[in-house]
């Protein structure tokens, strides 16, 4: 069984990420990530070859030249990130994803859940997501690391 680390799901959050991150600072790749990540896996010489390839190579030169000229811009990154549920919801995959690689089980819908509540602007919403799907599962692994350094099973 694959952790959520190693998943495609997992894989895609992250690169749609990164991507949102470029796409604010004009900078595209010029295909699907998902597709992209699936094709390689997958081992498609055809879609490496003619299109990740040259896109690829197209996109590092016109980063490099942002890089060069001090014009990446993460302000505008953030603001498009909480300005887009979908895009807040592949953020906080990525977050609550990588937790759980340290042993912290968090449910595998936390992401949509804390972006959704986030959308709507009820804080009541937004505390109650945040404790019993976020404060919950981090209380319960320091609890269990306590008790196993205890010698409690």
């Amino acid at each position: 069984m694959k952790s959520r680390l190693e998943s495609l799901n997992f894989l895609s959050s992250v690169t749609t990420i990164l991507l949102i991150l470029l796409g604010a600072n004009n900078l595209e790749l010029g295909f699907d990530p998902q597709v992209g990540i699936r094709e390689v896996l997958a081992k498609n010489w055809e879609f490496i070859f003619t299109i990740a390839i040259p896109s690829l190579s197209t996109f590092s030169f016109k980063l490099v030249q942002k890089i060069q000229n001090k014009e990446l811009n993460f302000r505008t990154f953030f603001r498009n990130l909480f300005q887009s549920p979908n895009a807040l919801t592949q953020f906080f995959t990525v977050v609550f994803s990588a937790l759980s690689g340290l042993g912290i089980m968090f449910s595998d819908t936390v992401g949509a859940e804390l972006a959704n509540a986030i959308s709507t602007g009820s804080l009541g919403l937004i505390l109650t997501v945040v404790v019993t799907q976020v404060l919950n599962p981090i209380l319960h692994f320091i609890m269990d690391r306590r008790n196993d350094g205890n010698g409690n099973n």
